[in-house]
């Protein structure tokens, strides 16, 4: 019997091995599995380094056409690394019937990851674009902020504020784990675009929403115009205190940006 074929997608290690450490890998190309290492069962430096931890991972449970088992949980046992539990467990995802209209679901594994901006954000493409897109995707399925923000885009559909265009859902076996938006080219906002940022945060609010972590990397400066690009800190809120607060805390730090990149 052939061994299966392991990717390492994602991986979140604890460099002193004293917590668990966490992995998304591949397998045969087309199934995506979550595994948990027990500290101690290797090296820091074998988990550092897919190449040397895929040597010495032991064998994972086989299955047939049908997954088994999505989460797993590896161990020493008897000095040597087990897989000591393996089960089929029911992951996050969203409701993605809010739009009026069919949205896109792009399958993870047909993306092309062009550049990685921040840890949960890439540059992709996908023949489903005819330019590079960007994705927001959990690496790993207790990360949830991307449920947030599709919230939010639900919210903000067809209002009258510019953000970039919703294109569509990232599944994951069919598991929404992520959204897929334009990519909305500009430059970060300073203090001599504060009027732009701040007809645009008065728009959010008008609508009855706050940021509440606004600051110059949530908004960028595009033809002459404002654009919120990250808002899955967003909630609803009434509070006019509230509202104001966070156009003055937006505000300190737009000059404290602008003081530091003087310096």
């Amino acid at each position: 019997m052939s061994h299966p074929r392991i990717e390492i997608l994602n991986q979140d290690i604890d460099i002193e091995n004293i917590l668990p450490s966490y992995f998304r890998i591949l397998v045969d190309g087309k199934r995506f599995k979550y595994i948990t290492i027990d500290p101690g069962t290797y090296l820091a430096r074998d988990l550092c380094f897919p190449s040397l931890l895929l040597k010495k991972l032991p064998p994972f449970p086989s299955e047939g056409d049908a997954e088994s088992w999505n989460l797993a949980r590896v161990a020493l046992v008897g000095g040597f690394p087990t897989v000591i539990e393996a089960f089929k467990a029911a992951l996050p995802t969203i409701d993605s019937s809010w739009f009026a209209k069919p949205i896109s679901h792009i399958d993870y594994l047909s993306l092309n990851f062009i550049r990685k901006l921040e840890p949960n954000v890439h540059l992709v493409s996908s023949p489903a674009f005819d330019k590079p897109v960007i994705a927001k995707v959990a690496n790993f399925y207790w990360e949830t902020n991307y449920i947030a923000e599709i919230q939010v885009y639900s919210w903000l559909h067809n209002r009258k504020i510019l953000i970039p265009k919703f294109l569509g859902y990232i599944t994951e076996g069919g598991r929404v784990i992520g959204l897929l938006t334009e990519n909305v080219e500009g430059r970060r906002a300073t203090i001599a675009d504060l009027s732009l940022c701040q007809t645009l945060i008065r728009q959010l609010h008008k609508l009855g929403i706050i940021h509440g972590s606004l600051d110059k990397n949530k908004i960028l400066i595009s033809q002459g115009k404002a654009v919120l690009v990250s808002f899955d800190t967003a909630e609803r809120c009434k509070d006019k205190k509230i509202m104001g607060k966070e156009m003055e805390l937006f505000v300190e730090k737009l000059q404290a940006a602008t003081v530091t990149n003087m310096n």
